[in-house]
């Protein structure tokens, strides 16, 4: 099993940190564009730590800031985005969080080339229909 090295995760998540500054002018949750407190925002990996390579493990493009709600609902497959960037919603969720969430989507910006690879991935591998 991959061990997380402490030095390059704090690189990645102040990587993924830094692309939100220049692109909303601010740190916020890239899906809820809320600006929480920074401590309460997580680098949240597009395909999992576990399933990637070294490169990929702390590559700023297999990640999004998150809120702690958002991420936990992506780990789990409940939600993920399109090639365009809309949020796809599992049919396990409640319909009340479906209709809360369905508005929701990655910026265009944010979708570079490499993102949308790993979004593939996370499509495929994680998402729960």
């Amino acid at each position: 099993m991959q061990k997380r090295d402490p030095y390059l995760q704090i690189i990645y998540k102040n990587g993924i940190k830094e692309e939100c500054m220049q692109l909303f002018g601010r740190v916020q949750c890239m899906i809820e564009k809320l600006d929480y407190p920074p401590i309460s925002l997580i680098a949240s990996h597009i395909k999992p730590f576990i399933e990637s390579s070294e490169d990929e493990a702390y590559d700023a493009s297999n990640g999004l800031l998150l809120s702690r709600n958002i991420d936990i609902l992506f780990d789990r497959g409940y939600i993920s985005f399109d090639k365009n960037g809309k949020i796809i919603l599992s049919t396990k969720l409640t319909e009340d969080v479906r209709k809360y969430l369905s508005n929701y989507y990655l910026d265009g910006p944010l979708l570079t080339e490499k993102r949308k690879s790993y979004l593939n991935y996370h499509r495929t591998k994680i998402f729960v229909a």
